[in-house]
């Protein structure tokens, strides 16, 4: 065996020996963002609950003092105390935004004590915007930089939220959505969460449209269209 061909082998034995001692290098980009990946079946306890990996598979659960919530509520509520649940399909407190699953944050009973759920990955390089539904009393951030929300339409119970991420497109952190810290009792559902390489555009243009639309609306409702007078006379 030649030196080449000795070179060659250990070249591609050292990248196999890499990827064995270093399987989730560059593995960084986020996963399961619209809740629809649970690991079933999701067990639960005598509280209802469900173990937080199984059931938000990527994503880390904070409980009221910050630390890391091992169990998290399954198709029920808290009665009082602040807590991340996953709603499916047939939960009695409501349907999800889409699709079969949706999450809810649920701060306490005077709204003074917030919870949060967050994941670490990378932001696409041709990221624009953050995109999800939710409500605008979220507290969004990524490795710890608030982001700017801005509110593009409505839904029955529901925001549909945009956020400005292109000064971070690239990046790897955590995304976090905290619930509001506002004096009333907060169930926020949280769902459809996605990057987009499109920009979000300013609130005077959201509103704008908004409005033409409107306009839109009342003028073909309102308006209707003329007709030519028939001449009876012979």
């Amino acid at each position: 065996m030649n030196n080449s061909i000795k070179y060659f082998v250990f070249s591609v034995s050292a990248l196999s020996l890499c990827y064995v001692a270093f399987p989730a290098f560059g593995q960084t980009q986020f996963q399961n963002l619209n809740f629809e990946k649970p690991i079933k079946p999701l067990v639960m306890d005598d509280l209802g609950e469900v173990a937080t990996s199984d059931a938000v598979p990527g994503w880390t659960v904070y409980n009221s003092g910050g630390g890391h919530a091992q169990r998290m509520i399954f198709d029920t509520v808290s009665l009082g105390e602040p807590r991340v649940s996953l709603q499916s399909s047939v939960s009695p407190w409501g349907p999800p935004i889409q699709g079969q699953y949706s999450v809810l944050l649920q701060a306490n009973t005077f709204g003074l004590t917030t919870t949060a759920i967050g994941q670490v990955g990378q932001i696409p390089a041709n990221a624009m915007s953050l995109r999800f539904y939710g409500r605008m009393s979220l507290e969004v951030t990524f490795e710890g930089q608030p982001l700017s929300l801005i509110q593009t339409g409505t839904g029955l119970a529901y925001d549909v939220i945009g956020a400005d991420v292109s000064a971070f497109a690239g990046q790897t952190g955590e995304l976090r959505f905290t619930s509001a810290n506002i004096p009333v009792s907060t169930f926020i559902f949280l769902d459809a969460i996605r990057f987009s390489p499109a920009a979000i555009p300013e609130p005077g243009i959201c509103a704008l449209l908004t409005l033409g639309a409107l306009g839109l609306g009342w003028h073909t409702r309102h308006v209707r269209p003329r007709r030519k007078a028939v001449n009876t006379q012979p």
